[in-house]
């Protein structure tokens, strides 16, 4: 199975940020674990327009760290909930959801 993150843009960021990169990665963690969280109760609740800036948060995030899928994922959940149709789903949501767990794990073992 292929890395969950770009390695070659993850370096770059090392490079560039020096110091910070550790925490830049922290930062990551926590966040998208509290966007998933809120992607969880919009989706658990109905609520479509709710999940949409966390969604993106992480869309975004995901980008800028070189997690490629993650994005993809994160796209597909956008479109679903502007489509009201978060509801719906279910397997694109623990799709999401496993892939952020291997992209924590990755960068968390990064740090280590």
């Amino acid at each position: 199975m292929a890395e969950p993150i770009n390695t070659a843009q993850l370096l770059e960021l090392r490079e560039l940020l020096g110091d910070e990169y550790e925490n830049l990665i922290q930062t990551f963690v926590r966040e998208s674990t509290t966007a998933m969280r809120a992607i969880q109760y919009a989706f658990e609740h109905s609520e479509n327009s709710s999940a949409a800036p966390a969604i993106a948060s992480l869309k975004g995030a995901s980008i800028n760290l070189g997690a490629t899928d993650l994005a993809a994922y994160c796209q597909n959940l956008l479109l679903a909930s502007k489509e009201n149709r978060l509801q719906h789903s279910d397997v694109l949501l623990h799709a999401t959801q496993e892939e952020l767990q291997r992209v924590t794990h990755f960068l968390q073992h990064e740090i280590a």
